[in-house]
């Protein structure tokens, strides 16, 4: 039998193991943070699938000419071709379990070995949620539903990082309940931040201007016509407000109005990135991502990491992050700029309560939200699954 220390996992990332872009970084700190945890991990990745010309011209022939969305991701001739690919690297690995995220990389998977499961979301959830999977052509459907079935079907262990997303696998895939798990990402940044270091961003925050965050690159689907509007009403309520702009910015070429700052994107790859980022998270008031469509939101586990409460869409797997009262408020979808703004005026006018909510914050970070506590969660799942228990 297998001690802890010996475990070795087969980690089916699809990407090189330093790759900080794949799935926002998740991929690489999936596997930093069970290795961390004393696993013995064999990344295992990147994997390519011929025919890249063939599906990108389907894609644009289904997208111009049949007004239909077509994905390559589950294209059951890229999936077979994957799996014949990642079978020969489990087997090669001479690992005890299999663990991956993306069904396309496992659905076809030939081995012994017991197989766990770690992702945000289903086919079924995301269909119709996100707007890359809306109006899709019959076979993406079809091959999308088979492959996540054949997934969940298949795993010993089904781990979703939120409950929306486990709540998919009970109802709409019907998985057996028993081996369904959630445990939440963790902040896809860095850090050893303490609650000393936390007390000194807090305490350098002043109480005027206001300052508010968002951080999207697909402007539409993170909210941020909304985030400007609330910002807007903010100041038109007497108080004082910055917004600060990372990823993306409105479409209009029209001047922005005089609160708003944009940074455009930042890159994580950069030291000079990732300190802009850093810098941005500590020194503004909240996280605002008023999100129309999000499976999970690492940005809002990167956000608690430095005190920073978030206000988002109570859509999706955000929920699970964002527990309101403690690290941030989630709002319901048709909530309006007015429901936010009377948020932040409150808390802004009672600061004191402000202080309470930051430190809060930066506790649920370390509580729940970090990819250590992640990782010693999962290690137990996968010892126990060695061991048939």
């Amino acid at each position: 039998m297998a001690t802890p220390a010996q475990l070795t996992v087969a980690y089916v990332a699809g990407c090189a193991p330093d790759d900080v872009r794949h799935w926002s970084g998740t991929t690489h700190y999936i596997g930093k943070s069970l290795a961390q945890a004393g696993l013995n991990i064999r990344h295992l990745g990147p994997f390519r699938a011929p025919g890249h010309w063939w599906r990108h011209c389907k894609f644009h022939l289904y997208r111009h000419i049949l007004r239909k969305t077509y994905l390559a991701l589950y294209d059951l001739k890229r999936a077979q071709a994957l799996g014949r690919a990642v079978s020969a690297a489990v087997e090669q690995a001479q690992a005890q379990v299999v663990l991956g995220s993306f069904g396309d990389h496992l659905a076809y998977l030939q081995t012994s070995l017991p197989l766990v499961v770690w992702t945000d979301g289903t086919f079924l959830r995301l269909r119709g949620f996100y707007p890359d999977y809306q109006n899709l052509c019959a076979a993406t459907r079809r091959a999308g539903e088979w492959i996540d079935r054949t997934v969940l079907q298949r795993c010993r262990l089904a781990v979703f990082a939120s409950d929306w997303a486990a709540e998919s696998a009970l109802r709409d895939y019907g998985i057996n309940p028993d081996k369904v798990h959630v445990i939440p990402f963790g902040a896809n940044l860095d850090g050893n931040r303490t609650q000393a270091d936390i007390e000194a961003l807090i305490a350098a925050r002043p109480e005027s201007p206001c300052r508010l965050l968002f951080v999207g690159r697909i402007w539409e689907r993170k909210g941020g016509d909304l985030a400007m509007a609330v910002a807007r009403r903010l100041n038109d309520m007497g108080l004082p407000t910055e917004l600060t702009l990372v990823g993306s910015q409105p479409p209009s070429r029209h001047a922005l109005p005089p609160f708003v700052r944009v940074r455009g994107f930042l890159s994580k790859n950069t030291v000079e990135g990732r300190a802009e980022l850093e810098r941005l998270f500590g020194e503004s008031h909240f996280l605002l991502l008023p999100t129309r469509a999000e499976a999970y939101g690492i940005v809002f586990c990167e956000a608690a990491s430095f005190g920073l409460p978030s206000l988002a869409t109570a859509v999706g797997g955000v929920p699970s992050i964002i527990r309101n009262g403690l690290n941030g408020y989630t709002f319901p979808l048709s909530a309006g700029p007015e429901v936010y703004a009377q948020h932040i005026e409150r808390l802004m006018r009672r600061y004191y309560d402000y202080r309470v909510l930051s430190r809060n914050s930066f506790l649920e970070y370390e509580r729940r939200l970090n990819w250590r506590t992640a990782a010693e969660r999962m290690r137990a799942l996968l010892e126990k699954v060695v061991q048939g228990t």
